[in-house]
């Protein structure tokens, strides 16, 4: 359950989203996105076609998109969550 989107939940936020982790009935751990249709209208349409590529990609490298919800304002995408943190995480070098 992810709490209405609560602080709790949050792992991550971009410049027009947001990253939620939440779980599911069956125990696996996802990662939501949540876009703020608010700050732009011009995203909507970016987000159809951000959702368009993102279907497709089907790489060891790429989170499995799980599934999406574009009902009323909510623009939403659910990813498999990453354990080990984003790829920036992992990766960075101090």
């Amino acid at each position: 359950m992810i709490e209405n989107f609560g602080q709790k939940a949050l792992v991550g936020e971009g410049s027009y989203d947001h990253i939620f982790c939440a779980k599911l009935c069956n125990g696996k751990q996802v990662a939501i996105k949540k876009l703020d249709t608010s700050s732009s209208p011009e995203l909507d349409s970016g987000f159809a076609a951000q959702l368009s590529t993102i279907s497709r990609l089907k790489n060891e490298h790429f989170m499995t998109l799980m599934g999406y919800c574009l009902e009323g304002n909510n623009r939403i995408l659910v990813y498999e969550f990453a354990t080990k943190g984003s790829l920036h995480d992992v990766y960075m070098v101090c």
